[in-house]
């Protein structure tokens, strides 16, 4: 694809056929479309593993770290008070 000019002036959009205009209306709807499939494939991956779904997976497992430390933490701290209570 040609690249387009970014910076338009009002000036130079007036001063172009309509045809012109439509045409580069039509290409910068184009990349921005190629660019959102771009983006889409790195965060959901289009059937791969894409950054959400590896945010999602990072996410349970440190629930389950969480959930077993906290576990781990309140046994020793009840054997730790019956210990020092008797």
């Amino acid at each position: 694809m040609s690249n387009i000019e970014l910076e338009l002036k009002l000036e130079d959009v007036l001063i172009k056929p309509t045809e012109q205009k439509i045409d580069d209306l039509v290409r910068m709807v184009f990349n921005q479309y190629e660019e959102i499939k771009k983006q889409g494939k790195i965060l959901y991956g289009n059937g791969d593993v894409g950054l959400c779904e590896q945010a999602r997976a990072n996410k349970t497992k440190i629930i389950c770290l969480w959930t077993v430390f906290t576990t781990v933490a309140g046994i020793f701290g009840t054997l730790i008070l019956t210990h020092i209570l008797k």
